[in-house]
C-alpha cells in the first residue's frame, strides 16, 4: 500500500524520480496512463493488468464503456525505472497533465497519481469545502 505525497522536479528530458518509499512497493516498472481531473496514473504492471481485465468485462455496447476504455487504455505506456529510480514521462502525458517542471507524486493505495503542482493545489482548494459532505456520504466506512 502506498500513501502520502512527494514533491519532485521533471528534468529537461521529461524524467521524474519515483520516491524510494513508492519504488519498494511498486517495483521497477510502471504503466503510466492518463488519469481523471488532469493527472497521470502509474500502476504496477500486475495491477494495470487487473484494471484492464475489469474494463474488458464492461459492455462495449455502452458509449460510456468505450469512453472509459479509450481514456484508460490509449494512453497506457510501460515506463521502466532507470538506476536512479526515474521514469520518462512521454510528451503527450506531460501535455495531458500540464506538467512542465514541478510535480507532486501522490500515493493512492495501489497506484500513484502524478500531478502538476499548481493543478494539485487547485484541486485541493476545490475539494476542501466538500470535506463535511464527503464524510457524510461515506459515513458507513470506518476511517
Amino acid at each position: 500500500m502506498v500513501s502520502g505525497e512527494s514533491e519532485h522536479i521533471v528534468d529537461e528530458k521529461g524524467r521524474v524520480a519515483i520516491p524510494a518509499k513508492f519504488r519498494e512497493v511498486l517495483g521497477g516498472s510502471l504503466v503510466l496512463t492518463l488519469g481523471f481531473e488532469g493527472c497521470l496514473v502509474a500502476y504496477p504492471p500486475h495491477r494495470f493488468a487487473e484494471v484492464s481485465e475489469e474494463l474488458g468485462k464492461l459492455s462495449y455496447l455502452r458509449a460510456e464503456t468505450r469512453s472509459l476504455q479509450r481514456l484508460m487504455l490509449h494512453g497506457a505506456e510501460v515506463c521502466e525505472m532507470d538506476r536512479q529510480g526515474r521514469i520518462l514521462i512521454p510528451p503527450r502525458h506531460r501535455e495531458h497533465a500540464a506538467i512542465q517542471r514541478d510535480v507532486l507524486i501522490v500515493g493512492m493505495i495501489d497506484k500513484l497519481e502524478i500531478w502538476a503542482k499548481d493543478r494539485w493545489q487547485q484541486l485541493l482548494e476545490q475539494i476542501k469545502p466538500s470535506y463535511e459532505s464527503l464524510a457524510q456520504t461515506f459515513e458507513g466506512i470506518r476511517l
